[in-house]
């Protein structure tokens, strides 16, 4: 049940935020003749920090979960 529960949750989000990411495309499209091309100056590309974000987010989420079972593992009878 819980299963069923988490999936229908996680579909729905994807649901969403593909709707939403459609709607930003299309914005983005019709802006982009009016915006003017910027110059590089040597930043990382988004895309490579929400990366990096996502990849240190997932390596303490996975510290934690560690840590939650040795203390559980610990204190279980």
């Amino acid at each position: 049940m819980t299963s069923t529960l988490q999936d229908t949750v996680i579909d729905t989000i994807k649901t969403v935020q593909d709707v939403a990411a459609d709607v930003v495309k299309q914005a983005a499209d019709a802006v982009k003749p009016f915006v003017p091309e910027l110059p590089d100056l040597g930043f990382p590309k988004p895309a490579a920090i929400v990366d990096q974000a996502y990849d240190f987010t997932q390596k303490l989420i996975n510290r934690q979960r560690e840590f939650t079972a040795q203390i559980l593992d610990t204190v279980s009878v």
